[in-house]
């Protein structure tokens, strides 16, 4: 969304990962931390055409050298790094990329420890902006205005693409909302962020906020129904909304979600999850490879 006109929407989520297939090995990369963790992509391909399969690989090198034991014969050694050397982890992660510009596409994202989801989301756009450099005119697009230049070439604008992971919510999230009491919803939009509001441009908007609340007369199993559709049709005002809520059990809680579509950030307890088992083979903390058992039980949940 532009901050001067409604743009229309640009690459799909396809295109997207497309372009970051196209990157080299070097580019696929990214340091943080003063370069003690860098993550990057170890493998990527499609299966079935519009399924993106991803092993995203984190080296640290702030982590401590590993030890181990065998405490019933006392045995114990530790295992030196190399020097530029460090722990590697592996995610899998498969996206149903759509070629419809309009459309979002659905990811599964394991859950590894010590790489949390919205580091992976910092690190894929990371990619973006790595693949923007590259391929500069895949991000310019014909102004939806209309106007031409002095030569009569239609006028371009430069979109900036973002990833951005949101959880579908967990049936505990419906559950307190409907079983609790919710105390109110603050409707927010960061969209004009920086707009200045004065003459001297010493004073900028940094949030916009609506606060609602629900009546009490609605009945429990209308509450999340009448929640969602209302905040749906403010989405193109206010992209996200905190509600505030207290459980069946008195634990107040607060969860932020979009509006749009009543998604939920993949690092809040309320995000849906799924537990995998029945594996073949003990699972690695890294791969070189993608492992096939493990994506096809991912698989097994893009429904």
């Amino acid at each position: 969304m532009s901050r001067t006109f409604k743009a229309p929407a640009v690459l799909s989520t396809k295109r997207c990962f497309e372009l970051i297939e196209c990157l080299e090995p070097q580019e696929r990369l990214k340091a943080y931390k003063n370069e003690g963790e860098i993550y990057y992509v170890q493998q990527m391909r499609w299966d079935d055409n519009d399924v993106c399969c991803l092993l995203i690989n984190k080296c640290d090198k702030l982590a401590a050298d590993p030890c181990f034991s065998d405490p019933q014969n006392l045995l114990w050694r530790a295992v030196n790094k190399m020097v530029g050397e460090g722990m590697d982890y592996s995610c899998h992660i498969i996206v149903r990329a759509s070629p419809d510009p309009l459309a979002t596409g659905l990811a599964i994202v394991e859950a590894v420890q010590g790489m949390p989801p919205p580091k992976i989301q910092q690190f894929l756009n990371a990619l973006m902006r790595a693949v923007k450099a590259k391929f500069p005119d895949e991000f310019k697009f014909a102004h939806p205005n209309g106007a031409v230049d002095k030569k009569g070439n239609p006028t371009t604008y430069s979109a900036r693409m973002m990833i951005s992971l949101d959880g579908h919510v967990s049936e505990s999230l419906e559950h307190d909302l409907t079983e609790g009491a919710i105390g109110g919803v603050e409707l927010i939009t960061e969209r004009n962020a920086e707009v200045q509001l004065d003459q001297a441009g010493f004073v900028r908007e940094k949030k916009a906020q609506l606060e609602v609340s629900l009546s009490t007369a609605l009945a429990k199993a209308r509450k999340v129904p009448v929640l969602r559709a209302f905040l749906n049709s403010k989405s193109d005002a206010y992209e996200k909304a905190r509600i505030r809520f207290t459980t069946d059990t008195g634990d107040p809680r607060t969860v932020t979600v979009r509006s749009g579509d009543f998604t939920v950030g993949l690092d809040t307890a309320y995000v849906k999850r799924a537990v995998l088992n029945g594996f073949n083979k003990h699972l690695g903390q890294s791969y070189t490879e993608l492992n096939e058992e493990m994506l096809e039980k991912l698989k097994g949940l893009l429904v």
